[in-house]
C-alpha cells in the first residue's frame, strides 16, 4: 500500500511538471503584450478558429475544475465521462437554447471502506445573463446538483473575458464551490434563511431551500490559452484556483482536501471530441472524455427527402378539382374534398407526421395550382391531422407561380401575402369518413436511469412496433407491441424491497417476458373551433396501466402560450400475465394535470409546467422545457417535484426527480427501413412510482404542433423544397 501511494505521487507530479513544462516551451514570450480585446465580430469567429471553450471535469463548458460563464452552440449535445479520486462521473446534457445548458450527471465513489457502492446524481444547470461584447464580459449563474444529492449541490456566478488568445474566468460559488469561505455569505443580510449551513452527508435530495445558502462564499478563477502561434487548432492550456475544500469528503470520512490549484492540457478532436489531462495539486490525476455534435447536423430524418413536383409556369385549360387530389395520391399526399370556383381553389391536406407541414402545404399548393384553371388567384390548404384542424391558410397563386416555376420569388414573399383565418368546419369540407392503412413504425428504445442513487445506471433497451389507423367520425386506433431486449432491471431486488405486480417499481417484472402489448386503444379527436382541441382515450394506455381518460386543449393560433387539462381513471396491469394485459380492477386510480405551456418568442423550443395528480396519487408539479428540430428530432427536459418521495436503500427519500428524452428519426437511414423509424433515449427514473406521468398514448400539444403559427413560420422556408 505504500509503494502503490509513493507510485501514484509520484505519476502526480510528473504529469504536472510534463503540463507546465510542455505550456512554457510553447508560450510565445510576447504574450504579455499589450493586445485590446476583441469586436463582437472577432468574439463569434473565436469559436471558429479552434478556440473553443471545453469541458470542465463535471461535463458542463469551464476550466479544469472550476465552471465558466461559457455556453455552447445551440443544440450541441455532449456525453463524457471524467474521474478524479475519489470520484468518477459520467454526463450528458444539451445547450437547448443559445442562453441554456441543461445536463444530467451520475456521480459514483471509486472505493467505499464498507464495500458498498454510493452515487451522487444531479441534474446541473447553466443559464446565461449576459452575452460577452467588446466591453463586457460572460455571464451566467449556474446550479450543480439542481435537484440531486447533496454531496454537489453548489450555485455560481462566472465572468468570461476573452483577451487574445486568453479566456480569463472569475466567479463566486456558494454551497460546494464556495466551501473555501472566503468570505461571509452577503445574502444573509437580506434574510435568515441564507445562513442555514448545508450537510452534504445528507441522503435527502437539494431542493430550492438550499439555494444560495451557507455561511460563506468562495472565489474562483484561472484561465484558458489557446497557442494559436502553433497552428495546432484544438490544443489549449487550463489553469485554475477553486473554491471547494471537499466540504461532504471532510465529514463522512475525513478525507483531506488537495490543492485547490490545477493545471491541464486540453485537446479537441474536430469539435466531435474532447480529451483534458492534468493534475490537482501535486498529488492526484484527472481525466476527462468528452464527445459531442450539434443536433442541427442530425444527418437523417424520419423519412427520405423527394424532388418537389414541377409546377407550370403558365396557366393554360379549364381546371378540374379531382385532378387535383390525384396528382397529389400519386406525390404521396392526401388531398380531401378538392374544390375549385371562379377564384379559389380549396382543399383540406391530411398531414403526414414525418414531414415538415409547411414542405407538404408546398408540393399540395403545387398541385392545385397546376390544375386551378386559368382564374383561380387564391390557393386555399386546410391542414388536417388525426381529425384535429389548424386554421386556413390562402396563398397567392401568383406568388407560387413567380417562386416555384419561374424562380423570381422566394418563400418570404409568398409568407407576406398569405392569409390565416378560421371558418365553421361544415364550411371546410371536413372528411367524415376519413380512413387509411395500418401502417406499421418502429423505434428502439434506449431507457437508462442517471438519477438513481443506489445503482450506477439501470437500464433497459426494447424495440416498439406501433400501429396507428384513422377511423371514420374522428375515431383513431392504435396499437403496439413491445419486444424486450435486453435490460439490468434484476438487480434493483438488491438494494430495494419487492415491489407489487401492479405499480411502476416493479418495471423488473414487466420487462421479464420477450414480448409484451405495449398499448392497444381507441381514441376521438376533436377540433369545433380552430383553437380548441379534444381527445378522449380508453384501453391500454401504456405497458403498466389500462383505463380511460382524456385531454382538452386550448391553443390560440398566433399567441406563444397554451394551457389545457387532462384527466384519467386508471386500473394497473399485472406484470407476468400474458403480454402483461390481465388488470387489476380493485385498484382503480385517477390522475389528471393542468398543463401550461409558454413558447419564448423567435425559438423553437416550449417552456411547460404542469401540475396535479401523477400515478401514484401523490400531488405536485413538472416544470420542463421541449424541442423539435426541423429533422424531426425532439429533446425533452423536465423536473418533478412531489408531496410523496420514493425511498432509496440509504435510508432516504426522493421528492425530487426529473429526466431528458431525446427523439432521433432514422427513417432515411437505409432504403429498406420504413419510414417514421426513429431511436428513442430515455434517461429518467426507472422502477419509481411517485412524480410519474402517464405515458398517453395521444399527446395534444405534440399533434397541434405542425399547424401552429410557430411552427410554421419557423420552417416557412421549406414551402418550396
Amino acid at each position: 500500500m505504500q509503494f502503490k501511494r509513493h507510485l501514484h505521487t509520484a505519476a502526480c507530479r510528473f504529469v504536472f511538471a510534463l503540463v507546465v513544462l510542455t505550456a512554457l516551451l510553447l508560450a510565445p514570450f510576447d504574450v504579455l503584450a499589450e493586445n485590446p480585446a476583441p469586436p463582437q465580430a472577432e468574439i463569434e469567429d473565436h469559436n471558429k478558429a479552434g478556440r473553443q471553450s471545453s469541458p470542465s471535469l463535471l461535463g458542463m463548458l469551464g476550466l479544469n475544475t472550476i465552471p465558466n460563464a461559457r455556453m455552447d452552440e445551440e443544440g450541441t449535445i455532449r456525453i463524457g465521462a471524467s474521474t478524479l479520486d475519489p470520484y468518477y462521473h459520467g454526463f450528458i446534457g444539451l445547450q437547448v437554447a443559445k442562453p441554456l445548458y441543461i445536463q444530467l450527471r451520475q456521480t459514483g465513489e471509486v472505493s467505499r471502506a464498507s464495500g458498498m457502492e454510493r452515487y451522487y446524481p444531479g441534474m446541473d444547470v447553466k443559464l446565461r445573463l449576459v452575452e460577452e461584447s467588446r466591453y463586457v464580459p460572460e455571464l451566467s449563474v449556474g446550479f450543480n446538483s439542481l435537484f440531486g444529492d447533496k454531496r454537489f449541490s453548489s450555485e455560481y456566478i462566472a465572468a468570461s473575458k476573452r483577451y487574445g488568445d486568453f479566456d480569463f474566468t472569475a466567479g463566486i460559488g456558494w454551497g460546494r464551490l464556495g466551501s473555501a469561505g472566503h468570505w461571509k455569505n452577503p445574502l444573509r443580510k437580506l434574510s435568515s434563511h441564507f445562513d442555514k449551513e448545508r450537510d452534504y452527508t445528507s441522503t435527502l435530495t437539494s431542493t430550492a431551500e438550499d439555494l444560495f445558502t451557507g455561511k460563506d462564499i468562495g472565489f474562483f478563477g484561472g484561465v484558458e490559452y489557446f497557442p494559436s502561434w502553433t497552428g495546432f487548432d484544438g490544443l489549449s492550456f487550463k489553469a485554475d484556483w477553486g473554491a471547494d475544500r471537499y466540504p461532504g469528503e471532510r465529514q463522512a470520512f475525513g478525507m483531506q482536501a488537495p490543492a485547490p490549484w490545477s493545471l491541464g492540457v486540453n485537446y479537441n478532436y474536430k469539435d466531435m471530441a474532447d480529451l483534458s489531462i492534468g493534475t490537482v495539486g501535486t498529488d492526484k490525476l484527472f481525466a476527462r472524455l468528452t464527445l459531442q455534435t450539434i443536433f442541427e447536423n442530425w444527418p437523417w430524418s424520419a423519412a427520405p427527402k423527394t424532388d418537389p413536383p414541377l409546377m407550370h409556369a403558365y396557366r393554360t385549360g379549364p381546371g378540374y378539382a379531382g385532378e387535383m387530389a390525384l396528382h397529389a395520391q400519386r406525390d404521396g399526399m392526401v388531398l380531401h374534398s378538392p374544390h375549385l370556383n371562379e377564384s379559389e381553389a380549396s382543399a383540406v391536406l391530411e398531414l403526414d407526421p414525418d414531414q415538415p407541414a409547411s414542405l407538404q402545404i408546398g408540393r399540395a399548393a403545387r398541385h392545385m395550382g397546376n390544375h386551378a384553371g386559368q382564374d383561380a388567384e387564391k390557393i386555399t390548404i386546410t391542414p388536417y391531422r388525426h381529425h384535429l384542424r389548424g386554421p386556413t391558410l390562402t396563398l397567392i397563386r401568383g406568388d407560387l407561380e413567380k417562386a416555384a416555376a419561374r424562380g423570381s420569388g422566394s418563400a418570404e414573399e409568398i409568407w407576406r401575402d398569405a392569409e390565416f383565418k378560421d371558418t365553421p368546419p361544415n364550411e371546410r369540407g371536413l372528411p367524415p369518413h376519413i380512413t387509411n392503412t395500418w401502417i406499421p413504425r418502429f423505434a428502439l428504445e434506449f431507457k437508462t436511469d442517471f438519477m438513481s442513487d443506489d445503482h450506477k445506471f439501470l437500464h433497459r433497451t426494447s424495440l416498439l412496433i406501433e400501429e396507428e389507423k384513422l377511423l371514420p367520425w374522428g375515431f383513431l386506433a392504435g396499437a403496439g407491441l413491445r419486444i424486450n431486449l435486453y435490460d439490468n432491471l434484476n438487480n434493483i431486488t438488491k438494494t430495494r424491497a419487492p415491489a407489487l405486480k401492479t405499480t411502476r417499481s416493479a418495471e423488473d417484472l414487466y420487462a421479464a417476458p420477450y414480448v409484451s402489448l405495449e398499448r392497444s386503444f381507441l381514441s376521438w379527436l376533436h377540433t369545433p373551433k380552430t383553437n380548441l382541441h379534444f381527445a378522449v382515450s380508453a384501453g391500454y394506455l401504456e405497458e403498466t396501466f389500462a383505463g380511460v381518460g382524456g385531454e382538452v386543449l386550448y391553443r390560440p393560433f398566433g399567441k406563444t402560450w397554451a394551457a389545457g387539462v387532462e384527466g384519467w381513471r386508471l386500473y394497473p396491469r399485472i406484470a407476468g400475465t400474458d403480454l402483461n394485459q390481465e388488470i387489476f380492477w380493485e385498484d382503480d386510480r385517477w390522475t389528471g394535470h393542468l398543463n401550461l405551456y409558454y413558447e419564448p418568442p423567435d425559438t423553437d423550443y416550449t417552456v411547460y409546467a404542469k401540475a396535479g395528480r401523477y400515478i401514484s396519487e401523490d400531488f405536485g408539479a413538472t416544470i420542463g422545457v421541449r424541442r423539435h428540430f426541423p429533422s424531426g428530432l425532439k429533446f425533452d427536459a423536465y423536473t418533478t417535484y412531489t408531496d410523496e418521495a420514493d425511498p432509496d436503500g440509504f435510508g432516504g427519500s426522493l421528492n425530487l426527480t426529473g429526466g431528458i428524452r431525446l427523439t432521433l428519426p432514422i427513417g432515411n437511414l437505409y432504403k429498406h427501413i420504413p419510414k417514421g423509424t426513429e431511436v428513442r433515449v430515455k434517461m429518467e427514473p426507472m422502477a419509481r412510482d411517485e412524480g410519474q406521468l402517464l405515458d398517453k398514448p395521444i399527446d395534444l400539444y405534440d399533434l397541434t404542433e405542425p399547424m401552429s403559427y410557430r411552427h410554421l413560420s419557423r420552417n416557412w422556408g421549406a414551402l418550396l423544397e
